[in-house]
């Protein structure tokens, strides 16, 4: 449902008319309703409760999409301070500690009661990055050989997947270790990952690819195959079953007329 409070039309249908939501009660009406109410500029009351509202009050987001972004924000934020792993722990009781410290702080940031708390908050977070800007720093390094690290397995997992969906059924029993085509694909990619951080570039080098077969894009009979049957094993059953119906129909109609007359 996507009707307008002013004009009560559905555009849901109608993607071409864009839907604003007013930032101080939520409530949706469509643009061209906005631009006859707030032809002169002035405010006009909110169709569907009467708030006063003004043109620039309505958005394109809803007031929950907003409160999600906004809260994907704060916490990028925060975690790029409070960025400690659980290797730098003694124990995994400690990092716990500090994995429910930090998202005290995201929720004070989120859902604050006074301006006061988020003030006290921020502090914290200041006070927190001049005590481990080491740390900090040390762990900005590493994130691009994450990035890199991380990437190398996605390819490994959709590798292993990419090799037993276009294999055949023997291959695969005969197979003891899949090896993706990835391997092959990126080898010099692979002998080349940085080693270490200070050269380590931002931006992943490479994403995953499509599946591919041994030799190219897999084509529809090895695709088929990846079930374990053969792909003409379908169209003999279906003749099998149909052949076997019609038979047993007109035996039927046979009957019928033998004992009508």
């Amino acid at each position: 449902m996507n009707e307008c409070s002013a004009c009560r039309v559905d555009y849901y249908h109608n993607p071409d008319v864009r839907m604003l939501f007013s930032s101080v009660c939520d409530h949706r009406v469509c643009e061209p309703c906005i631009a006859r109410l707030f032809q002169r500029g002035r405010a006009h009351p909110c169709p569907a409760c009467g708030c006063s509202t003004r043109a620039e009050d309505f958005l394109e987001q809803p007031k929950e999409t907003r409160k999600v972004a906004s809260e994907a924000k704060v916490r990028r934020q925060v975690c790029d301070i409070f960025c400690k792993s659980e290797e730098d722990f003694p124990s995994l009781a400690e990092y716990n500690d500090f994995l429910e410290q930090r998202e005290n702080i995201i929720y004070r940031l989120v859902n604050p009661s006074t301006p006061e708390e988020v003030q006290e908050a921020w502090r914290s977070i200041d006070q927190y990055r001049e005590q481990n800007a080491e740390q900090i720093l040390r762990a900005q390094n590493l994130q691009p050989r994450k990035k890199v690290q991380k990437i190398l397995s996605i390819i490994n997992e959709e590798g292993g997947f990419c090799a037993a969906v276009n294999s055949d059924w023997d291959e695969r029993q005969a197979q003891t270790n899949l090896v993706h085509p990835f391997q092959d694909r990126y080898r010099d990619f692979l002998a080349n990952a940085p080693g270490d951080a200070a050269h380590a570039q931002d931006d992943a080098p490479f994403a995953p690819q499509p599946l591919l077969g041994e030799h190219g894009p897999a084509d529809k009979t090895r695709q088929m195959s990846g079930g374990g049957q053969c792909p003409d094993i379908p169209l003999k059953k279906a003749r099998q079953f149909f052949f076997k119906e019609l038979i047993s129909t007109m035996g039927k109609g046979t009957n019928s007329k033998t004992y009508q007359m």
